[in-house]
Formats: C-alpha cells, sequence, structure tokens
C-alpha cells in the first residue's frame, strides 16, 4: 500500500510539474518545482522495492539517505518560492527581488542539508568532503573563473534592475526581449529574425546596454535619421517631416515629437526624428512606413 501511495504521488508530481511548464492554467505560477520532491518520492519508492526483495546494505542507507535530503531540499524550495511570492505582493507592482538571489539561497541551502546529512552519517571528513567539493565542482565546471564571472554580473544586473525578463534591451548589438536570466546567460529573444541569442553574462560588465522598457514599458522611443535635398529649405524640411509623423497612427502623444538637424553635406541635409510608439515588435514596419511617406511627400 505504501509503495501504492508513493507511486501516486510520484505522478502527481509529474502532473504538476507539467502544468508549471505549459502555464495553461490560471494559478499555474504558484505551483512549487517538483523535481526535488520528484527525486525524494523516486528514491523512497526504490527503497520501498530494494526492501521487498530482501537487499540490505549500505545501497538500501544510501537511497534512504537521498530520499531524505531531497526532501528536505524539496521543502526548503517550497518555503523559498512561498517567500518570493509573498515578497512580490508586498513590493510596489509586484516586483520580486532577483531571482538569482533565490537560486543561490537554494544552493546554499543544498549544501548545508547535504553536510548535515553527510555528518550524521559520520561520512563528512572522508566521502562526504569529496561530495561536497565534487558538487561545488559540477556547478562551477571548467572555467571557474569564467562561470564566477558570469554568476556575478547576473546578480549585478538583477540587483541594480539593469534589466529583467520582458523587457526590450540593445547589447552586444543584439536588440530584443529578454526570456530567461541564468546564472550563466542571457537569453533573448531577437524578433526581427526569430532567433534566440545566448549571451555570457560576463559581457553585462564590458558592453553598454540600451533598455527600451525604462523607465516605462508602456512607450518605447524610436529614433531615425532620413536625407533630404540640399536644395530643399530646412524650414519646408522640417514642416514635411512634422506632418508625417503627425498623421501615422501608431506613434503615440505627437506633441513630444522632435525633430532637428543633425548635420550638412554636399549631398544633402541629414536630418534627426524622435518619436514614441507603444509596441515594441512593430518598430520595423513603422520605420518603413515613415520612411515611404517621407518619399512619398518629397
Amino acid at each position: 500500500m505504501t509503495s501504492f501511495f508513493l507511486f501516486a504521488l510520484l505522478l502527481l508530481t509529474i502532473i504538476l510539474g507539467r502544468l508549471r511548464q505549459l502555464r495553461t492554467w490560471r494559478l499555474s505560477h504558484l505551483i512549487p518545482s517538483m523535481t526535488f520532491f520528484r527525486v525524494a518520492l523516486a528514491a523512497a519508492l526504490i527503497g520501498r522495492i530494494l526492501a521487498r526483495l530482501g537487499v540490505q546494505g549500505e545501497v538500501v542507507n544510501w537511497v534512504a539517505l537521498t530520499a531524505k535530503t531531497y526532501l528536505f531540499l524539496a521543502l526548503a524550495e517550497l518555503v523559498l518560492d512561498g517567500l518570493w511570492v509573498v515578497l512580490a505582493r508586498l513590493n510596489r507592482g509586484g516586483v520580486t527581488p532577483p531571482r538569482i538571489l533565490k537560486d543561490l539561497t537554494l544552493v546554499a541551502a543544498a549544501f548545508v542539508v547535504v553536510a548535515a546529512e553527510l555528518n550524521s552519517q559520520g561520512v563528512l571528513t572522508t566521502i562526504g568532503s569529496a561530495a561536497v567539493l565534487g558538487g561545488l565542482a559540477f556547478i562551477l565546471g571548467p572555467g571557474s573563473a569564467t562561470q564566477i564571472s558570469n554568476i556575478a554580473a547576473a546578480l549585478v544586473a538583477q540587483v541594480e534592475k539593469q534589466f529583467s525578463v520582458g523587457d526590450w534591451i540593445e547589447m552586444s548589438g543584439v536588440v530584443g526581449r529578454v526570456d530567461n536570466i541564468s546564472w550563466n546567460n542571457t537569453y533573448v529573444y531577437d524578433d526581427a529574425t526569430a532567433a534566440y541569442v545566448v549571451i555570457p553574462n560576463s559581457v553585462i560588465d564590458r558592453d553598454k546596454i540600451v533598455n527600451y522598457s525604462r523607465p516605462l514599458s508602456t512607450e518605447y522611443r524610436i529614433e531615425l535619421e532620413v536625407s533630404l535635398p540640399l536644395d530643399m529649405p530646412p524650414g519646408t524640411a522640417l514642416h514635411l517631416l512634422a506632418d508625417v509623423l503627425d498623421d501615422h497612427p501608431e506613434i503615440i502623444d505627437s506633441s513630444r515629437n522632435t525633430i532637428w538637424i543633425r548635420s550638412i553635406h554636399d549631398s544633402g541635409i541629414l536630418y534627426a526624428i524622435r518619436f514614441w510608439i507603444a509596441d515594441f515588435t512593430r518598430r520595423n514596419p513603422i520605420r518603413s512606413e515613415i520612411y515611404s511617406s517621407i518619399w512619398y511627400s518629397i
């Protein structure tokens, strides 16, 4: 009966994990990660099977230790998930603290739990020490300096709120929406090419970042340059460009439109245009429409 109960709980964690991943349910974001629970239940189920088969010794003890350890980790993650939900509700705008802080806290909790369990088995100074150090080496991996740099840069970016998931940014020559910030990389969706670009977090410290979603995510500034004939009087050109902007339906608050002369060359006069739009994904079509309207208006 106990084995059947454990198996049923294991299936339930798989279903809940799938709901969390698909996010088809309105409250699916509140479902905690089921990974640690799944491992704990699987280890407990294996332990029951081994006991029924009459297996004894160190193998059974280590399986039981694994189940207990992962259960503690699952509970720690559950507490952190609940804490982050509370902090989001208490914070203005529903913004939670940086996700990487939660991940680092969970890692610290994991090492404490693993060390405590190994110490309870009296193997922390031998096999346990190797296991803890091996786990740390696995997380850092080859190129530890680079990994640490990536983690530090991601932490700084989120603590200082340089950008968050969902922001439209420009970094390393890529313009796109931030879809994920992991320990090592920032994943940016480039809508112009319909491709994901993976940028190492260490680049954040070395490159200029333009965040188009700040200070407001409801309006985005767009700037264009256009060269008009040298024989066209600047007054006429400025009036023509202003009319083109005023006539475009997707430009918001036309009173903020700005047009100025950037430079004068033998081939023409270079004008700069600045305006705001509500949908950043429409920036390229709107640019094309503005340029086309200017050409037809000359």
